[in-house]
């Protein structure tokens, strides 16, 4: 009948318009990644780089037979965000003892990614590109065994399945090392004693809780007491870098100021790092309580290059969101001794007011304030990482997916990219 017709028209473009939707979603999602905006602790965002990575014809299984250029230009496009399928599920195959194909191409990307530096960089920060703590992609123990697989393989070579295999069968059967461990010492009877002992941690229960899992696998792969602490204390430095600026309630250091949201770790990029500190500083320069005014950092330069210490009354310090969620820090100061939040009278803007405004605490995102420097110096990393001929096709591929997007929210180095692409096409007529 023509009601039925009807019905099976609507439905039809129904589901053509869902699927449309759909694709238009995936095209943004996969054109947000390769713009370096992706979130490594997100597993949409990862998947979202696998799809990128398909677009480009791009195999990570390939890695260690492809060449120097294109291999500068895998990692580039993993740093922000390592594709799950393409990487981080071979690599947790690994990690398990499970057969991989082509693995040199999963372990040199994992000891390139996890021992990285930020690019344009002179400084000697090692950056683990995967993270840690909740959400990370890989977990500690994974790394260690990863880490235990690469040493293995770089000193003795041969076949890193069956290197990853024998590793998987030694934990299974590490009950008897276990034993002994704990037999040798009367310190201790189990992990968490022992791990509260070693100053690295400084007895902070969150810490040690994180390192329980590690400290039993090295415990279980036969590693003496003084072999254990070392490589827990790697971790440790590795997972929680030195900050000036941060205060950090679950720093293993007392001092709080050894964090795993260290500004070193959650803006690698030492320009968009400036950028966030003079931001701040910025900001807190226009805020006065009880006649004192703030500053973030030891030393403040003024614009001819004067150099001047700041008071430990004057500083402020930034605290990371407790919980995790966010990319935000909390402004602390110092006050006879003791830090408070940095909390004024403002307006409905935050600027503070003498009357009439509310309790306001400074509070800084790193998204907010410097996500288009991270954004423009990641994209351009990666373009300036590939050849003349994959960047065009790259940005070629971007302008199809980008089509339903306004031109405005495009990147003003992909419109650069494009307007140089479309007059090469122009001259080639």
């Amino acid at each position: 009948s023509v009601s039925n017709e009807i019905n099976s028209l609507e439905a039809t473009y129904a589901a053509r318009e869902e699927d449309e939707r759909k694709a238009r979603e995936l095209a943004q999602e996969v054109s947000r990644i390769s713009m370096g905006q992706g979130n490594m602790l997100d597993v949409k965002d990862r998947k979202s780089m696998d799809a990128m990575l398909d677009k480009m014809g791009m195999d990570l299984s390939e890695y260690a037979t492809m060449s120097p250029e294109k291999q500068e230009l895998a990692l580039s496009f993993n740093r922000a965000t390592a594709a799950e399928k393409g990487l981080i599920d071979p690599l947790s195959r690994l990690a398990a003892g499970l057969n991989v194909n082509n693995p040199e191409s999963y372990i040199e990307m994992y000891a390139r990614l996890s021992n990285d530096f930020a690019p344009g960089s002179s400084s000697d920060v090692v950056i683990d590109r995967f993270g840690s703590g909740p959400g990370a992609p890989l977990s500690n123990v994974q790394k260690e065994r990863l880490n235990d697989i690469l040493s293995i393989y770089s000193v003795e070579g041969g076949n890193i399945n069956e290197i990853a295999l024998r590793i998987a069968e030694n934990q299974r059967e590490g009950k008897a090392a276990k034993e002994a461990f704990f037999t040798k010492s009367n310190d201790y009877n189990n992990v968490g004693e022992y791990l509260s002992t070693l100053k690295s941690i400084g007895n902070n229960p969150t810490v040690i809780k994180e390192m329980i899992p590690v400290a039993e696998y090295l415990i279980g792969n036969g590693l003496q007491a003084d072999e254990v602490h070392k490589r827990i204390d790697q971790l440790i430095d590795k997972n929680y870098e030195d900050s000036e600026h941060i205060v950090d309630p679950m720093s293993p250091s007392p001092m709080l100021n050894k964090s795993r949201f260290a500004l070193t770790k959650t803006i690698p990029d030492p320009d968009a790092r400036q950028a966030f500190v003079t931001k701040v500083n910025s900001a807190i320069s226009n805020i006065s309580i009880d006649g004192k005014e703030f500053y973030l950092g030891g030393v403040k330069v003024s614009p001819t290059g004067f150099r001047t210490k700041v008071s430990s009354e004057n500083r402020v310090y930034l605290r990371p969101d407790p919980t995790g969620a966010t990319d935000r820090y909390y402004a602390y100061y110092v006050d006879n001794n003791e830090l408070k939040p940095l909390i004024y009278s403002a307006d409905a803007d935050g600027n503070q007011v003498s009357e009439g405004g509310q309790n306001y605490w400074a509070s800084f995102s790193i998204q907010n304030e410097v996500g288009d420097v991270i954004r423009n110096n990641e994209t351009k990393r990666i373009l300036d990482n590939m050849s003349d001929a994959d960047r065009m096709e790259f940005v070629r591929q971007m302008q199809i997916d980008l089509k339903d997007i306004p031109i405005e929210d495009r990147m003003k180095y992909i419109q650069e990219q494009r307007l140089r692409f479309e007059s090469q096409q122009e001259g080639s007529m």
